[in-house]
């Protein structure tokens, strides 16, 4: 990377996984986001398909922040004025940031809406039917199904319920791949980061994304559940608003619970078992009560 003349670049934020670490650097003043993949990077987008990315996403190219690929394991983002993310507003949400936020993600929902008409050149990128990381390690895909099993579903009997609904993911369209606000920078301009999962997929796993990170907001965090609906029906108006009218969000509740569930038997699988679950699934079902009707307001089903 081209660090600033005389000053040495420091590791100020990390997030580590199995299979790759999140950093931010500082360079002076300003932050770049840097990504190392830990295991073969064969299912994550390279230098030659995220230039192919840049030419699908030219419409919404003000929000898209695409990663220089330095060599086939790393990324590595353009210089932001923050190290903060979206996230940290959303689990850190006081009414004045509420007020922020619900703008914010309106516009992420309209900014995903028009991501998801983006032409894609046929057999250009991946079919994405699971996370890119889960593509590559079967043994991952069985222990994180073991740990879905493994959870204490009574505390969340409607949770669960919603996600057996889950139908065969039959839409298509390109799609981010990972559509989270920890890859979203919300200062000024927001930018939205990533992509190295992108490919061709069902929409409803974009919106989901981002959804149920607004439940769990409300279910550990001090959101309250007014915000949250409130923060929900504007990503889905936003969404509707730019999207086409014949792309059908069915079942979109299901997206959302299984999202949810698959999140925590992920972190179960990666970092062992947590002795509070059972109370976060109890606190995570009672958000999902209350915040499940935002769906149905907002013309979904």
């Amino acid at each position: 990377m081209t660090a600033v003349k005389g000053v040495q670049p420091r590791i100020v934020r990390k997030m580590a996984g199995p299979y790759l670490t999140r950093a931010c650097l500082q360079e002076g003043r300003t932050f770049r986001w840097f990504e190392s993949l830990k295991q073969h990077p064969a299912p994550y987008l390279g230098a030659g398909e995220i230039e192919l990315v840049t030419g699908i996403t030219r419409s919404v190219g003000q929000h898209v922040s695409l990663p220089n690929i330095p060599d086939e394991k790393s990324a590595l983002w353009e210089p932001v004025q923050t190290p903060r993310l979206l996230c940290d507003d959303l689990f850190d949400s006081s009414q004045g940031k509420v007020l922020t936020l619900g703008e914010t993600v309106r516009n992420l929902g309209v900014f995903l809406g028009l991501l998801h008409l983006c032409e894609i050149p046929e057999n250009s990128l991946p079919l994405r039917l699971e996370p890119a990381w889960l593509q590559m390690d079967r043994e991952a895909r069985k222990g994180i199904s073991g740990a879905l099993k493994g959870l204490p579903i009574e505390e969340c009997p409607q949770l669960r319920a919603d996600a057996d609904r889950m139908p065969v993911l039959s839409l298509r369209t390109f799609v981010h791949g990972r559509f989270s606000t920890g890859l979203v920078v919300s200062r000024g301009v927001f930018k939205v980061m990533g992509w190295r999962e992108a490919g061709f997929g069902d929409p409803r796993v974009d919106v989901a994304y981002l959804l149920s990170e607004i439940v769990e907001a409300a279910a550990v965090a001090d959101l309250a559940v007014e915000s949250g609906c409130s923060l929900i029906q504007g990503f889905l108006d936003g969404y509707r608003e730019a999207c086409d009218p014949s792309l059908d969000l069915a079942y979109l509740e299901s997206f959302v619970a299984e999202r949810i569930l698959k999140h925590y038997a992920q972190s179960t699988w990666a970092f062992g078992e947590n002795g509070q679950i059972g109370e976060i699934l109890h606190s995570v079902e009672q958000a999902w009560i209350d915040l499940r009707p935002s769906f149905e307001a907002s013309g979904h089903e």
